[in-house]
């Protein structure tokens, strides 16, 4: 089962968003802090993470960036964004999302998005299982970088 995080600070989003991915079959877990976030995400095999740009205690820009630098393994990250503008949209692809969305999130959008994010990915696996080099989890350094 393909096994999602999603952060948002506000319940009521994080719930849409997360009904809307439990009808398509995924697991969810839903988190409100980047605070636990950080400290969830190195504990479970998440497939893909759903991020809210604007955390009160961390922006979700730097949380792409800290798991992208701890975990160079190609977990999509897709963040949502109210800001519609150049620089919004620049902030969000140049934090090393893979994606990103403008609220008001539209279910039809968001499972595309995520479908396409994780056959992506899916893609990246199965070529570089065929390769002599690994990408190994390396969960004490993810551990020492999140500190």
């Amino acid at each position: 089962m393909i096994n999602i995080a999603i952060l948002d600070d506000y319940p009521n989003a994080s719930n849409f968003v997360c009904q809307a991915l439990k009808s398509c079959g995924y697991r969810c877990d839903v988190l409100h802090s980047g605070e636990d976030f950080l400290m969830q995400w190195p504990l479970e095999r998440y497939d893909l993470l759903i991020v809210d740009r604007q955390i009160p205690d961390m922006s979700g820009v730097e949380i792409a960036q800290k798991i992208k630098n701890a975990c160079p393994s190609n977990i999509p990250i897709l963040l949502i964004t109210s800001c519609f503008n150049d620089d919004g949209i620049s902030a969000c692809l140049g934090a090393d999302a893979d994606d990103y969305m403008i609220k008001p999130i539209r279910v039809t959008e968001l499972i595309g998005r995520v479908q396409a994010l994780l056959r992506h990915t899916s893609t990246q696996k199965s070529a570089h299982m065929n390769s002599d080099v690994g990408n190994v989890f390396d969960y004490p350094r993810a551990m020492n970088f999140l500190k």
